[in-house]
């Protein structure tokens, strides 16, 4: 099954910084620096060369930084770096961004900022297309400060990760940490339980997958006045699971060698399969999300294609009397000929489906991954159905 979800937030870096060093107390500071070590020269302890451009560091209170030397940085405290680093951000370089957040965490572990540096590092490894990454910082989030006022973005964007890399165990994990909160928004909820039974199918229990998602619909239908859900692109996602098993049970029901009577029966179940899966992708559609709508419309096309696939396919019957080697050639040729016209529509409805999705993609200028794999699967069957038809 495809991945299921996109981003869940923009990609916004928290403003959560006040700024309370002023330039007194640092020069205060400096001055006292510059006292104890007149203290301690007079003392005749020694002291080593300090090379320029290498200062050595100590923290000598909580949330403040103090080098020997001079310069910008002899002072410097965890609301610095963690300005420098939204900076570094907002001007689109994530690298230095990252750099410094990690700096910020390392050197003042436990500031205020730490948590806010770890999710906002995790936010500039998403945009940069690592959310192996970006998971790591979430987890050390989640673990290192779970008191957090973070901890639950941390692990809603967890979920997006774990979905995009396939890492179903981990998901339903952190589902299940979701709904164990008490004060879930009602939409926050329905992202939890959706992304639950996402996990659950993808780590291949179906039956509980298929048991959340009706859950989730559940939930959503008998919401009070005033508790309405508001955003829906979770709700086409627990859709989404009920149609995709529906799917797999039709490529579960393969058509077999055997009579004309034995492949109708498995041709008949194919197609039974085949309408309940695309009355739940029409469902999907329904609740009007442009990314689930171009995967629904995707799947119901490519059904289809399979289906039609699997008649041209199928074992042929065995003939009704003994036939010679020639004539068992002309027999199964003139059969293939036979079917291939008759089930000539559902290749038209695969095109057809495709051509609407395609449509629909346009329209809302949602760009999905679905769009490519509609366009290369639908210049094949119409190539297929060209060929068909003899033009």
């Amino acid at each position: 099954m495809e991945p299921f979800g996109t981003l869940r937030c923009p990609l916004i870096m928290r403003s959560r910084v006040r700024h309370s060093s002023s330039v007194a107390v640092r020069i205060l500071l400096m001055a006292a620096t510059g006292a104890s070590l007149a203290i301690a020269g007079c003392a005749g302890r020694a002291h080593r060369a300090t090379t320029p451009g290498e200062p050595t560091a100590t923290e000598d209170l909580p949330g403040l930084r103090i080098r020997s030397g001079e310069g910008a940085e002899s002072v410097y405290s965890d609301e610095d770096l963690f300005a420098a680093a939204r900076q570094h951000a907002r001007e689109g370089r994530c690298p230095e961004a990252i750099a410094t957040y990690e700096r910020l965490v390392t050197e003042f572990s436990g500031s205020r900022l730490a948590p806010a540096s770890l999710y906002n590092a995790a936010l500039c490894h998403m945009r940069e297309d690592s959310p192996r990454s970006a998971a790591a910082q979430y987890q050390r989030l989640v673990r290192d400060y779970p008191t957090s006022s973070d901890v639950r973005a941390a692990r809603f964007q967890l979920g997006l990760l774990y979905e995009r890399l396939g890492e179903w165990a981990a998901l339903v994990q952190v589902a299940d940490e979701l709904l164990r909160e008490p004060d879930l928004s009602v939409d926050d909820r329905v992202e939890a339980l959706a992304r639950r039974a996402q996990g659950l199918f993808g780590a291949g229990e179906r039956q509980r997958a298929v048991s959340q998602a009706h859950e989730t619909l559940n939930y959503v239908r008998t919401r009070p006045a005033g508790s309405e859900v508001r955003g829906f692109y979770f709700v086409a996602a627990a859709n989404f699971v009920l149609a995709e098993n529906e799917r797999i049970a039709f490529d579960e029901s393969p058509v077999p060698p055997g009579t004309l009577q034995t492949q109708r029966a498995a041709l008949d179940m194919r197609a039974a399969h085949l309408l309940e899966a695309q009355r739940l992708y029409f469902d999907t559609m329904r609740w009007s999300e442009p990314y689930w709508t171009s995967a629904a419309g995707y799947q119901i096309g490519s059904l289809y294609d399979r289906f039609f696939q699997s008649i041209v396919t199928a074992p042929v019957p065995p003939a009704s009397e003994p036939l010679t080697q020639e004539e068992r050639a002309d027999y199964e040729q003139t059969y293939r000929d036979a079917l291939a016209q008759y089930v000539e529509p559902l290749l038209r409805h695969s095109i057809r489906y495709w051509e609407l999705t395609l449509q629909m993609i346009e329209r809302t200028g949602v760009d999905t991954e679905w769009r490519a794999r509609i366009e290369a699967d639908l210049a094949r069957v119409r190539q297929q159905l060209g060929a068909l038809l003899g033009s």
